[in-house]
């Protein structure tokens, strides 16, 4: 969400929750439908912190395309 909301400070935020393994964060434009970003939750972990920060990296240049 962070990411989400230093790139687009005024967006709406929503979680949804789903029961299946692996967890998946996916990042969808609500005007559209369309994935802006999709993968492993595990890699937004702050105990994984190189995987943490490639993933966020990923996330903000995805959501700076579409701005």
């Amino acid at each position: 969400m962070a990411c989400v909301r230093e790139v687009f400070p005024d967006a709406d935020v929503r979680a949804q929750g789903e029961d299946s393994y692996p967890i998946k964060v996916v990042i969808v434009r609500e005007s559209d439908g369309a994935i802006v970003w999709e993968g492993s939750q595990r890699n937004l972990f702050r105990k994984y912190a190189g995987k943490r920060k490639n993933a966020m990296k990923q996330i903000k240049l995805a959501l700076t395309r579409i701005a």
